[in-house]
């Protein structure tokens, strides 16, 4: 997307931008007010098929052209290629986000459930922040690209010894497969005050676990995160 600068007369200057999934929101809510306007608790506006406070319907960022308010848009730095900005701004910043909310980094095992298109880069960021990674995958064929991408360790969910050998290990998983999973097997891979973060969105039904794995004396907790705001892509 191109954006044109105000400057003095007679001067411009075009630069792309990045725009966020939301293009608006309250703006009066607690979570507008500290820059998470994806957590908005009045009406959130998606960039597409979403009905903004105008009555009209959003169309989408793959429109041609887009009219939005600047502060749900991103300078892309220069030197920042387009085909490097476009999955870090979205994907990247999808599993950044968690990662940097639940303190991933030195002395944090961290486990990325799938890699796919956002597990590829839940492996990059978090190994990049220094946590020990591991990659929980069906299957062994992606053990080579796990690892290539920074990844420690890299694990079969199909074998069922890994959830004993793994469990109470980690600090924070982050789930990036679309599908149900037996939540209560995953939360027993959590070590004490651990995290299960879901930020995939193409479950068929809410995940659900057993009172006792989530209690508080279990002391591990699954989460949900949204696609994340201006504030930490800036």
């Amino acid at each position: 997307m191109l954006f044109e600068e105000t400057l003095p007369p007679g001067t411009r200057s075009l630069y792309h931008l990045h725009h966020e999934s939301v293009c608006d929101s309250c703006r009066t809510c607690e979570c507008c007010k500290q820059g998470l306007e994806q957590y908005c608790t009045g009406k959130r506006v998606l960039t597409y098929n979403s009905i903004g406070y105008d009555g009209e319907l959003t169309y989408g960022g793959y429109s041609e052209k887009i009219v939005t308010d600047e502060r749900y848009a991103i300078r892309i730095p220069k030197g920042i290629p387009l085909e490097n900005a476009a999955p870090m701004f979205c994907a990247g910043v999808t599993v950044y986000s968690p990662l940097r909310h639940w303190k991933a980094g030195p002395g944090k095992r961290v486990a990325i459930l799938g890699l796919g298109g956002l597990g590829h880069l839940g492996v990059q960021i978090a190994s990049a922040m220094g946590a020990y990674v591991t990659v929980l995958d069906l299957s062994l064929a992606k053990q080579e690209d796990g690892f290539r991408l920074g990844a420690d360790d890299h694990r079969c969910t199909t074998d069922p010894s890994v959830f004993k050998d793994l469990a109470s290990s980690f600090d924070l998983i982050l789930s990036t497969v679309p599908e149900n999973v037996d939540l209560d097997t995953y939360i027993g891979l959590l070590a004490l005050d651990g995290t299960f973060v879901n930020i995939s969105s193409g479950q068929q039904k809410p995940l659900t676990c057993r009172r006792s794995t989530c209690s508080p004396t279990g002391a591990r907790s699954p989460a949900r995160a949204a696609a994340a705001s201006p504030k930490p892509r800036r």
